[in-house]
């Protein structure tokens, strides 16, 4: 590997010195030859649970956290369930079908909901638009 403190590239007009340099490239792996190759993912814990929070700026009490760590436990466990599929077998699935333009419904024009009706369930509305929190801090 390269040293940390070896610089490649200055500026995209120059030429990378790579004299020495070890670089080690990940070989490519077929995901629908590979499935037994699939690591089993850690499982998730409180901490990890903490750092999604921080990266999605929200803040949950304790109890929710735990409740949030189990359902994301579930989905880490449900996607690793693929993993042990075998796909080089080939066989399509039996209740698998194509859908066609024909199973599709018509595409027609309807008339928008009156604004008055789609606002009747908003928590808060202010000129006609539904109020929300502010998700990006200025």
């Amino acid at each position: 590997m390269l040293a940390p403190d070896r610089q490649i590239c200055q500026h995209p007009s120059q030429k990378p010195d790579l004299s020495g340099a070890e670089l080690a490239y990940p070989t490519r792996i077929d995901p629908l030859t590979s499935h037994s190759l699939m690591p089993k993912p850690p499982p998730i814990d409180q901490k990890l649970v903490e750092h999604l929070g921080e990266l999605a700026r929200i803040s949950l009490p304790k109890e929710r956290q735990t409740e949030l760590r189990d359902k994301l436990q579930q989905i880490v466990d449900a996607f690793s369930a693929l993993g042990e599929v075998n796909f080089e077998a080939g066989e399509d699935d039996a209740t698998a079908r194509t859908v066609t333009p024909a199973d599709l419904r018509p595409d027609r024009a309807e008339t928008p909901p009156d604004v008055t009706e789609v606002l009747a369930n908003a928590p808060q509305v202010a000129a006609d638009c539904f109020v929300v929190a502010r998700v990006v801090e200025p």
